[in-house]
């Protein structure tokens, strides 16, 4: 798997000319917020579309971080205020609005130490089961959740 987050010229030109070599690109788009909101403020998905028309073999995922901010990965594992419930809404969203993804690629980091394993272990597995199960009817042959 390789991902789009460079945003540079030398991104698109590998993405034009090595396409036909990439099995699974992450794209890497949305960013999570404490309250569970995803934003679009990456690699915008229409600067995508040009490679996402050209390689229909590649698996698109849509990468959602949360730029190593400990809080945000906290608020989530928590449901603070709601927070998981949101992410999971939201996730469910972005899927819907890009049908052509063939999963979510969630690159959460700084979760805290062993002590959290339990309450983390239940987001992913929240996560695995909301899209998975939510979107079972619609979803391409090949679906694919990864996790950082």
């Amino acid at each position: 798997m390789v991902w789009s987050f460079m945003q540079n010229a030398r991104m698109y030109e590998a993405l034009r000319d090595y396409g036909d070599r990439l099995d699974t690109v992450g794209i890497f788009t949305f960013e999570v917020d404490a309250t569970g909101t995803l934003s679009e403020t990456g690699t915008s998905i229409s600067s995508m579309m040009t490679y996402i028309n050209k390689w229909p073999h590649i698996h698109w995922m849509l990468t959602v971080m949360n730029h190593g901010t400990a809080s945000i990965f906290t608020a989530l594992r928590n449901n603070t205020n709601g927070a998981k419930d949101k992410f999971l809404t939201e996730l469910v969203r972005i899927m819907e609005k890009y049908p052509w993804c063939a999963g979510v690629d969630i690159d959460l980091e700084r979760g805290g130490g062993y002590e959290n394993r339990e309450a983390a272990n239940a987001l992913f597995q929240a996560i695995y089961q909301t899209v998975s199960c939510d979107l079972t009817c619609e979803m391409p042959s090949f679906f694919c959740i990864a996790l950082a």
